[in-house]
């Protein structure tokens, strides 16, 4: 089964999946987050999800074998927990509205309207709000969620950045009233779905930086339409003022979520790879072992679009690279990619075929494979939990962004420390 987490959740089941099924039930864990257990395994879900108990999951199966729908079961979702975090990394303190204390941060923590979070001199946190939209707070930053509304058919947040720098991603908005807006330096910006912006904020002056999608920021009577790879700088007193800066390079190499195999992890010479951006005249490679690229291992300024670094143990991590302009500017980097260095500690290859990849639903994939016998599997970093005892398995991704050329990496690794990848470029409609 699956759920989907916009607005509803929707169970989508074929007969041949649901007579797999083998029951699927709901409770609740100790901490108040709802489980659903397939075949004795219990999955942990948002704390806002509702499932349905036994017998009523039963009942609405058997009304879709039985075709009365053709859609599944639709189950309303909670609207009490706004936004949750995803990452928190040393000290980030929430204030809830109405309280006068603040209290750390926890990853389990539900943020709700009229709470602020602060991030202290060592902290870094990930926020993830009802649409999918994404805040990344720096250190010694400060927000409040002024509004955070989302239904099944509508969504509006707000957001006041106090002070600091907060990288954000707007997600795909659902219904044509929905809005998301961050608030900086006496300006509010309103944001198209999909865009990607940094924001800085400091004694009512600061910046808003887009590198994909587009805002249009007020302030007064003053307007300014602020488009992919502009900044638009703002002081106190003084008009808001718009300028380009470099454009963001793509990534190349490693790619994200590429393993890489080798006896040795440490002599293995990574070589990182990126595309030439107009504007650029030189570059910053970043690397971290955190995905908020936190307590950076090497930041790196070169000329040109390539460089070989060696020396990393074994492990999972992030790099992104930055643009700097002529003038020093710097153009925030797009989405980190992730690699991990395994040590390989045996011979021979590891069997992994993908024997289907199927989009089911709006964004979903369905991913059928075969592997090793008793070898575990990893579709895009998330474990795979149904593997049939002939290494055969299936997996239903969760809501995939829509674009062209989405890469899904599939990993298998056994006992013997043997690893296989797969990858496969899928167009998500």
């Amino acid at each position: 089964c699956l759920l989907r987490k916009s607005g509803w959740a929707r169970f989508f089941m074929s007969a041949s999946r649901a007579l797999a099924l083998g029951g699927c039930a709901g409770a609740v864990a100790p901490q108040g987050r709802w489980v659903i257990r397939m075949g004795g395994s219990p999955v942990a879900l948002p704390q806002e999800a509702v499932i349905m108990d036994e017998e009523a999951l039963s009942r609405a199966l058997r009304r879709v074998l039985d075709g009365a729908s053709q859609q599944a079961a639709a189950l309303p979702v909670s609207a009490a927990p706004q936004a949750r975090f995803i990452n928190v990394e040393g000290g980030v303190l929430v204030k809830r509205a109405g309280s006068v204390d603040f209290t750390p941060a926890q990853p389990s923590t539900v943020l709700h309207q009229g709470d602020t979070v602060q991030t202290q001199s060592n902290g870094w946190a990930r926020i993830q709000f009802g649409d999918s939209t994404n805040y990344v707070l720096s250190p010694n930053s400060l927000i409040v969620v002024e509004q955070s509304q989302f239904t099944a058919h509508h969504s509006s947040l707000a957001v006041q950045v106090s002070s600091g720098r907060v990288d954000l991603s707007t997600g795909q908005f659902d219904g044509a009233g929905s809005s998301s807006r961050v608030r900086f330096a006496n300006a509010a910006a309103a944001l198209k779905q999909n865009t990607r912006a940094e924001v800085v904020s400091k004694n009512n002056a600061g910046t808003l930086t887009v590198v994909a999608g587009a805002a249009r920021v007020r302030r007064g009577h003053q307007t300014v339409r602020v488009g992919a790879f502009q900044r638009l700088n703002v002081q106190p007193g003084r008009a808001m003022a718009l300028s380009t800066v470099a454009q963001a390079p793509q990534l190349v190499a490693p790619g994200n979520l590429e393993p890489l195999v080798a006896a040795r992890p440490a002599q293995v010479r990574v070589h990182f790879q990126w595309t030439a951006a107009p504007g650029a005249v030189r570059y910053e490679l970043q690397l971290s072992r955190s995905p908020l690229m936190s307590n950076l291992l090497l930041q790196r300024r070169l000329t040109g679009t390539t460089t070989v670094v060696s020396g990393l143990a074994a492990g999972n991590y992030y790099w992104d690279v930055a643009s700097i302009g002529s003038h020093g500017a710097v153009t925030p980097p797009l989405d980190a990619n992730k690699f991990s260095l395994i040590a390989s500690k045996a011979g021979g290859k590891l069997p992994l075929r993908l024997t289907q990849v199927t989009e089911i639903a709006p964004g979903v994939l369905e991913v059928d494979g075969q592997t090793a016998p008793g070898a575990k599997v990893l579709v895009n970093d998330d474990v795979v939990g149904l593997i049939q005892a002939d290494g055969s398995f299936q997996y239903i991704t969760p809501n995939l962004p829509r674009q062209p050329d989405f890469v899904l990496t599939v990993t298998a690794e056994d006992n013997e420390g043997r690893v296989a990848t797969r990858t496969r470029h899928v167009n998500i409609q």
